[in-house]
């Protein structure tokens, strides 16, 4: 925590101070100071994204990042996700479905960590997208064991990978062609938090065909833990 204060707290400052230069430029109408203190702004809010990127990696790997267990209803988690992802999804002219399998009822996990999951990788799609389609697919399905999992697919028609650049994708600080303006660790720290949970993100990818990733994750329902609390209390 003191690490992540001496880091922060600089930078913070940069900004506050960049952010009034932007309004004192544009109060006076001057459009090269304007410009210049845009740039010193972009740097340093990409700075600060690198630094909490950096540590929330660093915490996974270390085992020390903490997760809950709440009870929600996956539908309105995935409205949350869908209404924050729009913006981004729909900046570069693109299409944006959704389809939500039937009877996702409720699930006992973190949604904040998953939320956090889906935003980057519908994030990731519309980046490498443009005058296309992002599509998100999410059910709920038991395996033979008959634990539920919520299984997320995400699917673009982007400008998609070499299997080199797939195979890296997971990589901390590795960017994919075209992907200039991230940190590199978005999708790092997505798979990391994924296994966290006792999930997984795999991905398909071809040139010129898009990319489809693919977040399983298996979750508690809340018949399950009311069912393993009356046995412990018999």
């Amino acid at each position: 925590a003191h690490m992540s204060h001496e880091l922060r707290n600089p930078l913070n400052a940069i900004i506050g101070y960049a952010e009034m230069l932007v309004e004192r430029a544009e109060e006076l109408g001057d459009d090269e100071f304007e410009e210049d203190s845009r740039r010193i702004l972009k740097v340093a809010r990409m700075q600060l994204s690198i630094i909490g990127d950096s540590l929330d990696l660093a915490k996974i790997e270390a085992g020390h990042m903490s997760f809950e267990r709440t009870r929600f209803r996956v539908v309105e988690l995935m409205r949350e996700v869908v209404t924050a992802a729009r913006p981004l999804v729909q900046r570069n002219a693109n299409l944006f479905e959704v389809s939500l399998g039937r009877s996702l009822g409720e699930a006992i996990g973190d949604p904040v960590r998953i939320r956090q999951i889906l935003l980057n990788l519908l994030g990731n799609a519309a980046k490498f997208t443009h005058e296309g389609r992002v599509t998100l697919t999410v059910r709920r399905t038991r395996d033979d064991g008959d634990a539920p999992t919520l299984s997320f697919r995400v699917q673009d028609t982007g400008i998609g990978m070499e299997p080199e650049e797939v195979e890296r994708l997971f990589s901390p600080f590795f960017q994919a062609r075209g992907g200039a303006g991230g940190t590199g660790l978005g999708l790092a720290i997505s798979q990391q938090l994924a296994r966290s949970m006792g999930g997984d993100i795999t991905v398909t990818s071809r040139v010129g065909a898009g990319s489809s990733f693919s977040l399983y994750l298996p979750v508690e329902s809340p018949e399950q833990v009311d069912e393993d609390a009356g046995r412990r209390s018999s």
